[in-house]
């Protein structure tokens, strides 16, 4: 049933998004779990010497 709910959040925020059902169809969106990381990612970031 989870994949179902991913399914549908990904649907509504591309509709959000103003994404055609060609666009839909050639998407290949992030899993939830990754894009949960992203806000943290940068904060371990250090500047390259």
């Amino acid at each position: 049933m989870t994949q179902f709910f991913d399914n549908i959040v990904i649907i509504l925020d591309m509709m959000h998004a103003g994404a055609s059902y060609p666009m839909l169809q050639g998407a290949v969106p992030i899993h939830p779990t990754v894009s949960e990381l992203i806000p943290t990612v940068p904060g371990d970031l250090k500047p390259v010497p």
